[in-house]
């Protein structure tokens, strides 16, 4: 039964093809894929060969599992949260465990921007990416936290994934790509205070 699983996900990845990454991080000028653009472009794929994807969190663990429906096997791919106690934290790390562990599970092609960044072999001086962003994004836009839906903004996902990495170290790194507002900039502050 597993041999027909893994059939099944290879047909799945042979449609897939390449995808596009859709969103930038601007922090780091590279793109990725968001989680709903990488869930909207597999889950049909999925489920044309009778596959159910599920991304539960166990025990701490943020896992993206593919069930069989035929046969009822399944594979998993899963990462362990880092404790932390602030709730946006926790949130963005969330969002983007789902996505590092499906893109993982189905051997998806990305870049290794973070990898490069690690290792020291960026192309490129960080400083020398912030001015290439600056020229580039002539018209700042606002940096918003929630849409419209009450959800977090890319915009803030890539903030957040910046103080993390800790190529934001204050408000001014944000302006640099972004308009902030006074409670946006006092957002920014407790995040970088609490870090």
């Amino acid at each position: 039964m597993e041999q027909s699983l893994f059939k099944k996900i290879a047909k799945v990845r042979s449609e897939i093809g390449v995808l596009v990454k859709n969103e930038i991080n601007p922090f780091f000028k590279s793109k990725y894929f968001d989680i709903n653009g990488l869930v909207e472009a597999v889950v049909p794929l999925l489920q044309k060969e009778n596959l159910l994807l599920l991304q539960p969190i166990t025990d701490g663990i943020v896992k993206s599992v593919i069930v069989d429906i035929d046969g009822g096997t399944q594979v998993e791919s899963g990462l362990l949260l880092p404790k932390l106690d602030d709730p946006q934290k926790i949130g963005s790390a969330i969002t983007y465990y789902r996505r590092y562990t499906l893109q993982s599970l189905l051997a998806l092609q990305a870049e290794d921007d973070d990898g490069n960044t690690a290792s020291g072999h960026n192309n490129k001086s960080a400083q020398k990416q912030q001015i290439e962003m600056k020229q580039a994004a002539p018209q700042q836009k606002w940096l918003n936290i929630l849409d419209n839906d009450k959800n977090y903004t890319k915009e803030w996902y890539n903030v957040l994934n910046g103080i993390e990495k800790g190529t934001i170290t204050s408000v001014a790194d944000v302006r640099k790509y972004y308009a902030v507002n006074k409670e946006v900039a006092a957002q920014i502050e407790n995040l970088l205070n609490s870090k």
